[in-house]
């Protein structure tokens, strides 16, 4: 066995133990429970406001396909592929943790949504068929596959139907220039927004040569930035925020602002 199939497979282990954990203590709970209000729902089928939401964004997005066939990686307890259930898509849904699947499928259940929940880790044991799918969706995911990711799109690409939509939500790493003020935010007794994460080796936020791998298979790749404010984002309050988004759109609009953007929803059709 090859040192790069080790790793594969201890990172795919450990990932499997770490997010069966936090899907037990789910399950144990009653947050799985609880039915999605309706206007949650609709607010993702009418997506009023993409501009100052990425996931809404993302939505806006999916929304003009009319192909309805979904394939998300990484859907852990099931969030948004319930929501694009509702949206009336047809979603396959994969996983690596069982216990994550297990929540997805009750969460799907107790909100009347049909969702084909599969576990499968995308960068080793998930087979799929030769543009099946309309759409492909990731979400925080491909920063975990960075030693695959050129398999991974690869894959991605090969599923699409042509015309269908690739869409990704990541976090971006900042330019080497600025982490170097790490430190010194860290002596004010702050941190950076996407360095206060504790990354394996093996993943990151995406690079430059990340984004070239993913622009070698969608070569019409477009970006849309997010999170130039995250560490203000200290409400759930959908007024709030969208108030503080307008600020963090003025700002992106600076030339050279877009290298301190903690994240971008990603999209290009085949």
């Amino acid at each position: 066995m090859s040192d790069s199939t080790e790793s594969k497979i201890r990172r795919s282990d450990s990932e499997i133990i770490h997010y069966d954990k936090a899907a037990e203590e789910v399950l144990h709970g009653a947050s799985w429970q609880e039915i999605i209000d309706i206007n949650e729902f609709e607010r993702y089928r009418l997506t009023k406001n993409p501009a100052h939401f990425p996931k809404e964004k993302m939505f806006s997005l999916v929304n003009q396909i009319e192909g309805k066939k979904v394939l998300e990686i990484g859907c852990g307890h099931g969030a948004a592929s319930v929501r694009l259930a509702y949206v009336d898509k047809e979603v396959t849904a994969y996983d690596v943790s069982p216990k994550a699947i297990e929540v997805a499928k009750l969460v799907a259940e107790v909100n009347g949504m049909n969702v084909d929940f599969r576990v499968g880790d995308f960068t080793q044991d998930v087979m799929l068929g030769k543009e099946e799918f309309d759409i492909v969706w990731f979400e925080m995911v491909l920063h975990h596959m960075i030693p695959e990711l050129d398999d991974v799109m690869s894959k991605t690409y090969n599923a699409l139907k042509p015309g269908g939509l690739f869409v990704c939500w990541e976090p971006l790493d900042y330019p080497r220039w600025i982490r170097k003020l790490d430190p010194m935010w860290r002596m004010l007794g702050a941190r950076m927004p996407n360095l206060s994460v504790d990354y394996s080796p093996e993943e990151h936020p995406l690079r430059p040569s990340e984004l070239e791998i993913i622009r070698r298979y969608f070569p019409h790749l477009q970006m849309k930035y997010s999170d130039l404010l995250r560490g203000f984002r200290f409400t759930d309050n959908v007024k709030a925020r969208k108030f503080i988004s307008q600020i963090e759109h003025c700002l992106l609009v600076i030339p050279g602002m877009k290298k301190f953007a903690h994240g971008a929803v990603m999209w290009a059709y085949k």
